[in-house]
C-alpha cells in the first residue's frame, strides 16, 4: 500500500513538471511554451535554484512551523 501511495506520489510530481513546463505555458502571455526551457539553457536561472524554490515551498507547505 505504501509503495502504491509513493507511487502516484512521484508520478504526481512528475505531471507537475510537465505543467511547469508546457501546459501552464500554454496561454501565458508572459512565459511562453519552452521559455522556461530557454532560460535554462540561456543561463538566465538555473535547475538548481528552481528546484530550491519548489522545495522551500514544499518544506513550508508540510511542516508546522518547526
Amino acid at each position: 500500500m505504501a509503495s502504491d501511495k509513493r507511487q502516484v506520489i512521484l508520478d504526481t510530481a512528475s505531471d507537475l513538471m510537465a505543467s511547469f513546463l508546457y501546459y501552464d505555458r500554454k496561454e501565458n502571455e508572459s512565459l511562453g511554451r519552452g521559455e522556461i526551457k530557454a532560460a535554462i539553457t540561456q543561463g538566465v536561472v538555473t535547475v538548481d535554484e528552481l528546484v530550491a524554490i519548489f522545495r522551500k515551498a514544499l518544506e513550508e507547505a508540510t511542516t508546522d512551523g518547526e
